[in-house]
């Protein structure tokens, strides 16, 4: 960093710049965005790129994204993600206030999404969990609530001893708008996104543990042995099945998406493509992504923090197509989508899901040339 350089980014650092050097330092913001080289180290990147998004937080009155604190993995990438994320902001103008007019506002407003699962038992009874405090309700539905030192509620399941030989399996399953916080019999844990349902057995095999998948859910898997054997563990969806022995990864397995996408976090994970002979190999910081109509299977890296920041309670989008980001949206706050004519147009977004819906528009409004309504609870694309 040039003598100069560096006087000019402790004025920014200072906040005592002029709005000209301001300019300066969006500008080698920009040039990092185009992947051009930029004389800044990665954390003079960092201290510049937090003090504009309090500048965004300020403008917006938004919720900050959260840290990870529960799978602290560093994607070398995430960094630049903000970034980028900051410049397309500061390119359209946000901390022109006069822009603020020249939103469109939202005839309709919905809240996010929040905990709520219901149960259909093998024999075709439904328990809404959130609303069942009958000790009896849960039970039969294999639930037991504990309360931790801190005061948050664990569900967890359980694998009654085998009854029968006959093999049957209960369902949980969250709605749109909802998420659900469970832990396994086997002490392994399964947090399940909105709108997407996990089938488990009234009992587990000795020989291997086995659930099925619809939507999105992350995994966290306990290793178990029995005799010295690792009992393997399965993840079925409908295109492909998954095999774990003790590890973390996240899955998305949306029937109205034309992929399939598996995230490993920790441990090793085996992918096989249902009815192909199709298989890879997942290692830390890998993802795995299937194209449903051809069974195509390709393995991509740093799409990590992006893949579970839905757990830390954040939306992360990294160059990705408008009309994924709706579906996700549609999802959390229970809302319908208008897939006529959406171009091809690729976001970065990076905001907590603890925002009202207008909020996360209004981030798509500044970031692109969009602007967007809801009417009879349906996003639309103003032309």
């Amino acid at each position: 960093m040039t003598k100069d350089t560096k006087e000019l980014f402790n004025k920014i650092k200072s906040g005592t710049s002029s709005t000209e050097e301001d300019e300066i330092m969006k500008n080698w913001l920009h040039q990092l965005n185009n992947d051009k080289a930029v004389d800044l180290s990665p954390h003079e990147i960092r201290l510049a790129k937090n003090n504009i998004w309090k500048g965004i937080v300020s403008e917006l009155k938004i919720e900050e994204p959260k840290k990870r604190k529960l799978w602290p993995l560093i994607s070398a990438a995430a960094a630049v993600i903000i970034v980028a994320l900051l410049v397309v902001y500061e390119n359209k103008g946000i901390f022109n206030t006069q822009n603020e007019q020249q939103l469109t506002y939202l005839q309709q407003d919905k809240d996010p999404g929040n905990t709520k699962a219901h149960v259909l038992l093998a024999d075709g009874s439904v328990i809404n969990i959130d609303q069942a405090h009958n000790e009896s309700l849960l039970s039969k539905a294999g639930i037991k609530i504990e309360k931790k030192s801190n005061g948050s509620i664990v569900y967890k399941l359980v694998v009654k001893a085998q009854e029968s030989k006959e093999f049957k399996y209960n369902k949980i399953y969250t709605p749109k708008g909802g998420q659900f916080n469970i832990e396994l019999a086997d002490g392994s844990k399964v947090m399940l996104n909105a709108y997407s349902s996990l089938s488990y057995p009234t009992f587990f095999k000795d020989d291997e543990r086995s659930v099925e998948l619809s939507g999105e859910a992350f995994f966290k898997i306990k290793k178990l042995e029995k005799n010295g054997i690792n009992i393997p563990f399965y993840v079925k969806t409908r295109t492909q099945r998954i095999e774990v022995l003790g590890t973390a990864f996240n899955v998305s397995a949306y029937d109205d998406d034309d992929f399939t996408a598996t995230t490993l976090i920790e441990g090793k994970v085996s992918v096989n493509v249902l009815n192909s002979s199709n298989k890879k190999i997942l290692y830390p910081g890998e993802q795995s992504y299937l194209l449903n109509d051809n069974n195509s299977l390709k393995i991509n890296k740093g799409n990590v923090e992006s893949a579970i920041a839905w757990t830390d309670g954040n939306f992360l989008f990294e160059d990705s197509y408008l009309k994924d980001i709706l579906m996700h949206i549609s999802r959390w706050y229970d809302i319908d989508i208008s897939l006529r004519d959406i171009p091809k147009t690729r976001y970065n977004i990076f905001i907590s899901r603890n925002n009202k819906l207008s909020t996360v528009l209004k981030m798509l409004e500044k970031t692109g040339d969009l602007k967007f309504r809801v009417i009879n609870n349906t996003i639309e694309i103003i032309k």
